[in-house]
C-alpha cells in the first residue's frame, strides 16, 4: 500500500484501519503528504517513509473545537500510542498542542527518529 496524499480524518475510524493493517501485516509506504490522522500510520511496524514525504501533525480536536482536558489527553494517547519513542515524545510535548494549523516534519526527520527509509 502506498500513501501519496492523505489529508487525515476521524481518529476513531483511522484507529480501526490501523488495527486491520496490524493484523494483516501489509507493508505501507508513506511517500507523499500525510496529515492529521494519517500520521497514525507511523504507529505500524511494517512501514517505510520516503525522505521527501511531508507529515502534518496537530492535536486532537472536536467538531466544535477544543476538547475537554480528559478527552484531549485520551485522544493524544490514541494518536501517539504506537509511534516510536522519539516521535511520541515530540508529539506529546509539542505537536499535540498545535491546532488547527499543522506542524510539519519531513520524511528525513522521521528517518532520523528511527523510521525505515523507502
Amino acid at each position: 500500500m502506498v500513501v501519496s496524499f492523505d489529508p487525515g480524518g476521524e481518529i476513531g475510524t483511522r484507529q480501526q484501519r490501523m488495527r486491520q493493517l496490524r493484523r494483516s501485516g501489509q507493508r505501507v509506504e508513506l511517500r507523499g503528504t500525510c496529515q492529521s490522522a494519517c500520521t497514525m500510520y507511523l504507529g505500524l511496524q511494517n512501514i517505510c517513509v520516503a525522505p521527501e514525504a511531508r507529515f502534518g501533525f496537530h492535536g486532537p480536536q472536536g467538531l466544535l473545537g477544543q476538547l475537554p482536558r480528559d478527552a484531549f489527553d485520551h485522544w493524544s494517547q490514541v494518536i501517539s500510542d504506537r509511534f516510536r519513542p522519539p516521535l511520541r515524545a515530540w508529539f506529546m510535548a509539542t505537536a499535540r498542542h498545535t491546532g488547527p494549523g499543522l506542524l510539519t516534519l519531513r520524511g528525513r526527520d522521521l528517518i532520523a527518529m528511527g523510521y525505515a527509509s523507502c
